[in-house]
């Protein structure tokens, strides 16, 4: 009996959808290329991503080069900028109560002191004058990031560097740059809203009802539709493990705002403590996309977005800040 799957269906877009998609259309057929498995990606025309989500890891250096995708190309497309590490501000005090900020690099430690971390070192004896912090003495990141230095010369290829990076970026930007490069890779693009989703006798997943195209047997399918969990959760009734009362923001607000100067970027992101939370600031190449995550145990949204627009300051004096609400904790099964 022939068990292949011959397509796998993506329901929803945004840059979760269209990742899924990127991936699996460059890596499920490169031992099969005469029988390809289809990817068929379904996205909703109505339904806006959320946009916020703009700063990413060092891991997604390596995944887009394993995609095969022109660095350059995607910096053009994305408004993309480097991002060395985190400045984190006022998470701490000094011992005259002011507050401090120190980098988490994305740099690894590279020197060994007779076998021990230097870590060791630098809390037994401290930096030299100038040189207080540990980011300081042990990454070269936190000084290019303070000298608002690239990770890599102008001369190098893409993904070539000097120093370990991720991006920030513009997410609905990168969500159709990849949409544009699946689509041109063979990913079959639906735009259409699931009305109704089918189970077999066994609660699998038989086919999907949409709203134009009527009816569509799937195989496999992919749930990529974000908070409103339209398969696992209103289907599947998949239980959620809520995290609450351990990781207490459970709510956001967002907004954009201009850069002051745009040759001054910072090749990292800034995140600054306040009272139920944190801010999140995001220099991307054409804009600052910054937000406020904080728990609404401490602050109502009124609250919050006066604080938040307080710490803005003149950047924030005519921003109008989004509320996102936010769901803490995970699926009982994700597969």
């Amino acid at each position: 009996m022939d068990n292949q799957i011959n397509e796998v269906t993506i329901v929803g877009g945004g840059t979760a959808g269209w990742l899924t998609a990127a991936f699996l259309v460059r890596f499920m057929n490169l031992r099969d290329e005469e029988n390809p498995t289809k990817i068929t990606l379904i996205e909703s025309p109505n339904v806006p991503t959320i946009g916020v989500g703009e700063a990413t890891v060092p891991t997604m250096a390596a995944l887009l080069k394993s995609l095969g995708i022109s660095e350059k190309e995607f910096f053009l497309r994305c408004n993309a900028s480097f991002k060395m590490g985190v400045r984190f501000t006022n998470w701490s005090h000094d011992e005259k109560g002011q507050a401090t900020s120190f980098i988490h690099p994305f740099e690894a430690i590279r020197t060994q002191l007779g076998g021990q971390n230097p870590a060791y070192h630098f809390h037994k004896y401290g930096g030299p004058p100038g040189r207080e912090g540990i980011d300081d003495c042990m990454s070269f990141s936190g000084t290019a990031i303070k000298k608002k230095l690239g990770p890599k010369f102008l001369t190098h290829g893409d993904y070539e560097t000097q120093l370990n990076y991720a991006y920030h970026l513009d997410a609905g930007k990168f969500a159709g740059f990849l949409r544009d490069i699946s689509i041109e890779r063979g990913v079959n693009h639906v735009l259409d809203d699931v009305e109704e989703v089918e189970q077999d006798e066994r609660g699998f997943i038989s086919a999907l009802k949409l709203q134009r195209q009527g009816r569509r047997p799937v195989e496999l399918v992919i749930d990529c539709t974000g908070f409103k969990g339209v398969i696992i959760t209103q289907v599947l009734k998949v239980t959620f493990h809520d995290y609450s009362k351990y990781l207490l923001n459970n709510r956001a607000m967002a907004v954009q705002i201009p850069h002051k100067d745009v040759s001054q970027i910072e090749p990292c992101t800034n995140s600054t403590a306040l009272g139920a939370g944190w801010v999140w600031r995001v220099p991307l190449y054409n804009r600052i996309g910054t937000g406020y995550v904080f728990s609404s145990h401490f602050r109502s949204d009124d609250e919050a977005r006066d604080e938040f627009l307080q710490h803005l300051g003149e950047d924030g004096k005519d921003a109008e800040p989004r509320v996102i609400p936010v769901r803490i904790g995970r699926m009982e099964r994700a597969w």
